[in-house]
């Protein structure tokens, strides 16, 4: 039987328990976020230009908790992936809970892999996976001619009529498994392709002293 309990608690909880472990390595809380019935809750550490990302994503009654950081070419790592414990995760990483005390008792286990394996991982994740980057020019682009890009690549890669997010991330996905072992150079525009196929651009702004720099507004 599920005993729901209010989102307040479920901030409180991952604030205290969290927070009082990563404070330890400056990771500070940066709040809560909300999509519809999908809450965010976010630990960030900035050391320069690098930043280390704790993110934790409650839907209904289960909850994941993600980590990452912003060096060039890394992607989410869910912590559950980590260390094999009582916790039964999902595909995606989500954990069920019951009620109040089983959340965190998943809390704590987060906590325990991220002392154990997480804060490691981070550190790993904190090195760019390349050294190559796509051009300014490249981003800019994307920037001034947002619309006729989409149009373009709707049409050259046969995805005009269709509005279905899967449809489309399946086509890129083909184009980059066709790509895999060609230089980067010859390669660059695939980024292109599915920025100009999926972000609004309206929700984005490009920030011209940083190299192909995009932040939400």
């Amino acid at each position: 039987m599920i005993i729901p309990f209010e989102r307040e608690y479920k901030e409180k909880w991952i604030k205290k328990i969290i927070g009082e472990v990563v404070a330890e390595r400056e990771f500070v809380y940066t709040g809560h976020s909300r999509d519809g019935y999908v809450h965010g809750y976010s630990f960030e550490c900035t050391k320069g230009d690098l930043r280390q990302d704790i993110h934790i994503t409650v839907i209904g009654n289960t909850i994941r908790m993600q980590l990452n950081t912003n060096a060039y070419g890394q992607i989410w790592v869910n912590v559950c992936d980590l260390m094999e414990l009582y916790l039964k995760p999902d595909a995606k990483g989500f954990v069920e809970f019951k009620d109040e005390d089983e959340y965190k008792e998943i809390l704590h286990s987060f906590c325990e892999i991220l002392i154990q394996k997480g804060f490691a991982v981070l550190e790993e994740k904190s090195k760019s996976t390349t050294e190559v980057r796509p051009k300014k020019e490249t981003y800019w682009k994307l920037y001034t001619e947002h619309d006729e890009l989409n149009r373009e690549y709707r049409k050259k890669y046969d995805l005009e009529d269709t509005e279905s997010s899967l449809k489309c991330m399946k086509r890129i996905s083909d184009i980059i498994l066709e790509t895999t072992d060609r230089e980067f150079a010859e390669v660059e525009n695939i980024p292109l392709y599915r920025h100009a196929i999926f972000i609004k651009i309206q929700d984005y702004v490009f920030d011209n002293s940083k190299i192909g720099f995009w932040h939400s507004i």
